[in-house]
């Protein structure tokens, strides 16, 4: 080729149509990293997990039942196993050790639960939703309350408690 036919290809009059297809291309190029992109999360930390889908993850994974699946998957990638709702990744853990050693020896690393964007007034002040300084000390209040003594005493009739604010008075005062 000569240098003029260079030129002139450099140069090309570019219409809509050539913007239209190279927008088109980049699109789908991003498209296409923003749905896997999340996916090598659990990889990159050794967890196995099944195979996740563009976009929704495992969710097919899930169609036959929640919890009958989370059996399945304990049985097939192991103890510690997880997968992806949507972009969202889950771990699973059935070990009772390791679950034991998560909730109480590195109970700082696991403050704060999933947050829900549905949650209404009532709920957001309920212990499943507290995040942060203020679950830490609702924690702090709780724990002596479920100790292993106290638990002995409820177990042993010292207090006969028909609803769960009875039972949370009887636990404090013993």
């Amino acid at each position: 080729m000569e240098l003029a036919d260079l030129l002139t290809f450099a140069f090309m009059e570019i219409n809509g149509t050539t913007v239209t297809v190279a927008l088109l291309v980049i699109l789908l190029v991003l498209l296409s990293w923003y749905s896997t992109s999340a996916f090598s999360r659990l990889q990159r930390v050794g967890i196995r997990h099944p195979t996740p889908l563009p976009f929704i993850g495992n969710l097919l994974f899930f169609q036959q039942g929640f919890w009958e699946n989370h059996t399945k998957l304990i049985k097939d990638y192991g103890p510690v196993s997880g997968y992806y709702m949507g972009r969202r990744m889950y771990v699973l853990v059935s070990e009772p050790e390791m679950i034991k050693h998560i909730l109480v020896k590195d109970f700082s690393n696991f403050t704060n639960r999933m947050t829900t964007a549905m949650v209404t007034r009532p709920m957001v002040d309920s212990i499943l939703c507290l995040r942060d300084q203020r679950w830490k000390d609702v924690r702090s209040m709780l724990t002596p309350a479920f100790s292993a003594a106290k638990m002995k005493e409820v177990r042993c009739s010292k207090c006969h408690c028909s609803n769960i604010k009875q039972l949370m008075f009887c636990l404090l005062q013993a």
